[in-house]
């Protein structure tokens, strides 16, 4: 009996998802008005990330399926697993299966937000079924992305020039 779509950590999920965004942004190509080219929907970045990533199509898979799992398991409680779950079409809304402009929003605001450090965006406190890594992951505010009041407005300028 194979395990198909195990339940991983949430801190893996998130790890995981925020790598395949980082990738997926780096492989959009930018046109000449400054705006992205998505050219290939979520879903199916997703597993070729998995394929190139792990190598071994029974690995990648089985890894592919996790994610998959975990993200839908987590959705409830996590807006970014929630977020994912519907750009992969795992929802119940075909309109946004794939992403389309949601997720070249969604993509876009994460470059302008936090354009060295996308990763930071994906950390959460950790929940009751987490490893326990360090005091650091226990302290107030833990997994809050915290920006300076002024760089805000540049923030906003950058998504909405």
């Amino acid at each position: 009996s194979e395990r198909v779509g195990g339940l991983r950590h949430r801190a893996w999920v998130l790890q995981t998802m925020a790598q395949v965004y980082i990738e997926k942004i780096a492989m959009d190509v930018p046109t000449t008005t400054g705006n992205h080219s998505f050219t290939t929907p979520l879903p199916e970045f997703v597993y070729e990330w998995h394929l190139k990533r792990y190598g071994l199509r029974k690995v990648a898979e089985t890894n592919l399926l996790d994610l998959v799992s975990s993200a839908r398991s987590y959705a409830k409680e996590s807006r970014k697993c929630r977020l994912f779950s519907l750009f992969c079409g795992l929802a119940d809304d075909p309109t946004r299966r794939g992403g389309g402009p949601y997720l070249d929003f969604y993509l876009f605001c994460l470059r302008c937000i936090s354009p060295g450090d996308i990763v930071a965006l994906f950390k959460e406190p950790p929940g009751p079924d987490d490893p326990k890594k360090s005091a650091e992951d226990h302290r107030p505010g833990a997994g809050v992305f915290w920006m300076k009041p002024l760089e805000v407005q540049d923030v906003v300028l950058r998504c909405f020039p």
